[in-house]
């Protein structure tokens, strides 16, 4: 494709809006509600791990990190033959929004990787292990 980007989908996901910045992106839907995975690359010095997974975390109602708070949450990931940073973001029962979102961050050459599911707390949970497998898959230029 125009990315160059190698992925094997999860059968159940059906291809989603990309274009521009999302390099590739899926909808996902089950009796859990609904969501949606993108693939988003932007230039590296976007990839500050803070601001990002604070930005997520305000987009869900979720708490915020400090440095400290979040190196104990980021976990390494593979993301094909590279390495990410793996959060797993759950609101609290009284957010709004009722979201989660379960996101990678990978750095390669001059490109900040953001790989992100954004579901319902109930659909993220059931879709982690498929998400976990899918970013495995993905190999990224």
């Amino acid at each position: 494709s125009a990315t160059d980007l190698e992925l094997t989908a999860p059968p159940d996901w059906r291809p989603g809006k990309s274009g521009g910045m999302r390099k590739a992106a899926y909808e996902i839907e089950g009796a859990a509600g609904k969501g949606e995975v993108t693939i988003i690359d932007l230039a590296r010095g976007a990839g500050d791990r803070l601001a990002n997974v604070n930005r997520w975390a305000g987009q869900i109602g979720a708490k915020t990190y400090d440095e400290a708070s979040l190196k104990s949450a980021l976990q390494p990931i593979a993301v094909g033959s590279d390495s990410g940073d793996y959060v797993v973001l759950i609101a609290p029962p009284e957010a709004e929004k009722g979201q989660s979102i379960l996101g990678v961050i990978v750095d390669k050459g001059d490109k900040t990787w953001f790989i992100k599911l954004q579901a319902t707390t109930a659909l993220a949970l059931q879709e982690k292990a498929t998400f976990e497998a899918f970013v495995k898959s993905v190999q990224l230029p």
